[in-house]
């Protein structure tokens, strides 16, 4: 019985170590797996915060126009008034001088009568 047992000492060693290539090959595969979901996983959240970023590019484009359009609409504003303004001025001067001109007219019209 002595001349089998380093065959089966033997052959439980290369069992152990095939277990253990076994072993090792489902954890390769595993993490392979792991990686790949990572993978797709990655590339969708990389594709929606590409997404939000060109959103968040349009929505601050259209922000920019508005905030144009709204600076220009002021400063028409701001020059329609100013405009109003300087009417208002030369109408008070004309009013001004044309009760100063009825003025002296009607004085002279006393005087005269």
């Amino acid at each position: 019985m002595a001349p089998f047992v380093p065959r089966t000492r033997a052959a439980a060693a290369i069992r152990m170590k095939q277990i253990a290539l076994d072993n090792q090959s489902r954890t390769i595969r595993r993490l392979r797996a792991k990686l790949e979901t990572e993978r797709r996983e990655s590339a969708a959240t990389k594709e929606g915060l590409e997404n939000k970023v060109s959103s968040l590019g349009r929505e601050l484009q259209l922000q920019r126009y508005d905030n144009h359009s709204l600076r220009n609409m002021v400063t028409l504003y701001h020059k329609d008034i100013d405009h109003r303004s300087s009417q208002l001025v030369e109408a008070k001067k004309e009013h001004k001088s044309d009760q100063v001109e009825i003025r002296g007219l009607a004085h002279d019209h006393c005087w005269t009568h």
